[in-house]
């Protein structure tokens, strides 16, 4: 891959994005195994009105549920990655290629997945390979856009919200510490009430929707507050679940 392609962080920086990348793979694979349906045979008259009684009806189709899904795996392999870029007069290029490559990737991992478990695959839901490339495209691009053009961060609503959000300031650098505060003090309510669980039990929990790269991300205040990820993964801490390990293959 030519330099111009990604930012130059280091061979062991990007060992580290790459393991969190084959991590996304793992954690996605394993739920898109639920989608895996075996093809149906087409019965003729005689042999459909044959079935046994009781007979278990045909796989339901879930091609929004698996469309959602592909979005997903797209969007934590840009978190393992595409988070970390820094602002650079090449950023526009090293998305353009990032986006490919996180298409392809995810494209290639569904093929790798359904050879793994033929006759089995996805098609039973009727998305064909080049929509769950658009969805995975689609996903990426919604994180590019918001990296390039970044809203103006939202006033706070009045009710609920926490304390640090109270009185936020105008000014980026001040509104930016304001949500780093309350990241972090967020975190720390969730570690009291879980006892104390260090960083990396977090981020390497099966249950907490977040890998290492987009965790620190978050915590910095770089992860959007309107991402999925981050609201999974808030939702995760308020809700002062323990942290479950992830299974390795």
């Amino acid at each position: 891959m030519e330099d111009s392609e990604r930012p130059e962080f280091g061979a062991s920086y990007w060992a580290q994005i790459e393991a969190a990348r084959n991590g996304v793979d793992r954690h996605f694979w394993q739920i898109l195994r639920a989608f895996l349906v075996s093809p149906i045979p087409r019965l003729t008259w005689e042999e459909f009105a044959a079935r046994e009684p009781g007979s278990a009806p045909p796989e339901a189709k879930r091609p929004e549920a698996l469309r959602m899904t592909i979005e997903e795996y797209a969007e934590n392999l840009f978190a393992a990655e595409g988070q970390l870029y820094p602002d650079d007069p090449q950023l526009h290029l090293w998305y353009d290629k990032l986006r490919e490559r996180i298409a392809n990737q995810v494209v290639n991992g569904i093929k790798e997945l359904e050879a793994a478990n033929a006759p089995r695959s996805l098609a039973h839901h009727g998305l064909k390979k080049d929509e769950m490339r658009r969805a995975a495209l689609n996903a990426v691009d919604r994180h590019i856009r918001a990296r390039l053009n970044p809203p103006p961060f939202p006033p706070p609503k009045t009710g609920d919200e926490p304390r640090a959000l109270e009185n936020l300031s105008t000014v980026p650098g001040k509104e930016l510490k304001s949500l780093v505060v309350h990241r972090r003090e967020l975190l720390a309510e969730y570690k009291q009430a879980t006892g104390n669980p260090p960083d990396q039990r977090i981020y390497t929990a099966a249950n907490s929707g977040i890998y290492k790269p987009q965790f620190y991300q978050w915590r910095d205040g770089r992860l959007p507050a309107k991402s999925k990820i981050s609201r999974r993964f808030e939702a995760f801490l308020r809700a002062r679940r323990k942290p479950i390990p992830r299974q390795t293959a």
